[in-house]
């Protein structure tokens, strides 16, 4: 079941009563979609929210747009809310169709691409695998419930997206 982020006028008590709702059943998960240039609430922040208000259904980022984030931020960030969630986030992984939400963030729109995508997938993983980054002292944590990290699955349209995410995506 999708949350109602896209809805006008969306408050935390509406939120919150979708999150119960949709966490009484039958649903097995909850999904949301990330927008930038929207009057929705950010995906990660939202996550933090949903991993407090549920204790039983599968969390589900519809798309996250790597380009659109530093990779070693969002891998923290979603790190963070798998340990919030017990293990229990599935990511989705995109490039997104808007130019808006790249514009939105300084994002160059050419690297709305497949390559810079996966490029930002492989510096995720080494997060969560407990891999140093750069020359800090200690690796970025914490490190997710779900060994290797939230299983990722691959939005896509096309046959070649689903060609170069068979390394790195667990599923469509």
């Amino acid at each position: 079941m999708t949350m109602p982020v896209m809805e006008p006028q969306l408050d935390a008590t509406t939120l919150r009563s979708w999150a119960h709702v949709i966490d009484g059943g039958p649903f097995s998960s909850l999904c949301w979609g990330e927008r930038i240039a929207f009057d929705n609430p950010d995906s990660l922040t939202l996550l933090g929210a949903l991993s407090a208000w549920t204790d039983r259904v599968r969390l589900v980022t519809t798309v996250v747009v790597p380009q659109l984030h530093d990779p070693v931020m969002l891998a923290k960030g979603l790190a963070t809310g798998d340990l919030l969630s017990g293990g229990r986030l599935t990511v989705g992984i995109g490039v997104g169709g808007r130019h808006e939400d790249y514009r939105a963030v300084g994002a160059d729109p050419a690297t709305q691409t497949r390559r810079a995508m996966a490029e930002r997938v492989a510096v995720m993983k080494r997060v969560w695998a407990g891999e140093k980054i750069t020359e800090s002292v200690l690796p970025v944590g914490p490190p997710p419930v779900q060994t290797g990290g939230p299983p990722l699955q691959i939005g896509t349209i096309g046959p070649k997206t689903i060609r170069d995410a068979a390394a790195w995506a667990d599923g469509v």
